[in-house]
């Protein structure tokens, strides 16, 4: 399955409490060898959009389902944050592809090879981000001509608050080229297309799991 469309003038409320669970969904049921595995995780997400026609939003997998509510449920394994004018961009653009193509990455068999992109529902990848605690400011520099766009991402609650453990820059060329598989984190970073500062080894991590499993 290909991903549902999305509108270009979507709401952080419609994508959250519609589009989201009805991707998850149709995913789960157009692959029935998933479930066993869906079954085994354990963990929320909040996604925090600030601004006008904004809000917060938790999304808990349990029991091989998805439950989506409009509300900051304590302890996420992983908070998304950003602002609505870098979170409208980042889900009608592409740059937020790890959940606006869920529906067709739970059908994504394992990658056999290095630097494809994994399914990204997967019990392992979710206990290795258990083991990470940080905070991480991912830009994506140059999109559109000289926009630059946010995501804050926090892991385990890690220094709510606080100054990030680590600032991530690449270009939104390099960007699509390691969230296609086409260039390993690692590659990016030692090429000089990944600029890191503050903490490398968490930053690396986290992309890796996220983007590889």
């Amino acid at each position: 399955m290909s991903g549902i469309e999305i509108p270009e003038d979507i709401t952080p409320q419609r994508f959250y409490e519609d589009l989201v669970p009805r991707a998850f969904r149709e995913g789960r049921d157009q692959t029935k060898e998933m479930i066993p595995t869906l079954a085994e995780i354990r963990a929320s997400l909040r996604a925090e959009v600030q601004g006008e026609g904004g809000g917060v939003w938790t999304l808990t997998l349990s029991e091989g389902g998805l439950q989506v509510r409009p509300e900051a449920l304590p302890d996420p394994l992983v908070a998304l944050v950003q602002t609505r004018a870098d979170w409208q961009v980042s889900v009608t653009k592409g740059l937020g592809g790890v959940l606006t193509r869920l529906s067709g990455s739970m059908s994504t068999p394992p990658a056999t090879t290095p630097g494809t992109p994994r399914p990204f529902l997967t019990p392992q990848k979710f206990d290795r981000l258990k083991l990470l605690r940080g905070v991480m400011n991912f830009d994506v520099a140059g999109y559109e001509g000289d926009r630059t766009i946010r995501l804050k991402i926090i892991l385990n609650g890690a220094l709510e608050g606080k100054d990030p453990t680590s600032f991530l820059t690449m270009t939104a060329a390099d960007y699509r080229d390691v969230a296609e598989g086409r260039l390993l984190p690692q590659q990016a970073f030692l090429q000089g297309k990944l600029r890191i500062t503050g903490d490398p080894a968490f930053a690396l991590q986290l992309l890796t799991t996220v983007l590889l499993g």
